[in-house]
């Protein structure tokens, strides 16, 4: 096998596998989010009128504000904490404490060592490209997801691996 192009090593923390996920999550769970919460505030509208044409008391539309923004609060923040924590108990659960990883990258695919596991992926399955902070993600055809922190590179640059990465 011929010496990789870039090759990342860090230690994956609670911290940055948060930052990766909260990243992930905002992508994906971020529109209908958005969306379900445009559905809450479009259901208090209608509630609100029709507690206004029925002559109601103000204190229901207070209720109903109450109930809905409890519910938006949980679909916007506690969903995908809870998401998060669920996915690194099951990561901590599988690898224990040795949260190290490496990738390598070479002229045709990248090569990923997590724990006692090795994934090889060929550029053409990376889909998506996001950026946090502090990493790289990225998301492949089969849902795996791959974390480099941007400024872990032993050798070659988070520039070179973004070349590669462009068909």
């Amino acid at each position: 096998m011929s010496s990789p192009l870039a090759e990342n090593r860090y230690v994956l923390t609670k911290e940055l596998f948060a930052e990766g996920m909260g990243r992930v999550l905002e992508d994906s769970y971020g529109k209908t989010a958005r969306r379900a919460i445009l559905a809450l505030l479009c259901l208090w509208l209608l509630l609100a009128a029709v507690t206004l044409l029925l002559r109601q008391s103000p204190a229901y539309l207070l209720a109903e504000a109450l109930v809905l923004g409890l519910a938006a609060l949980w679909i916007s923040v506690y969903v995908p904490r809870a998401k998060t924590r669920a996915a690194w108990k099951k990561l901590e659960a599988r690898y224990g404490t040795d949260l190290e990883r490496s990738a390598f990258f070479y002229k045709d695919r990248l090569i990923v060592y997590a724990g006692d596991r090795e994934i090889q992926v060929e550029y053409g399955s990376i889909r998506r490209v996001l950026r946090s902070e502090r990493l790289l993600i990225l998301l492949a055809e089969d849902k795996t997801g791959i974390l480099l922190k941007r400024d872990a590179f032993v050798s070659g640059s988070e520039i070179a691996v973004e070349a590669l990465l462009r068909p």
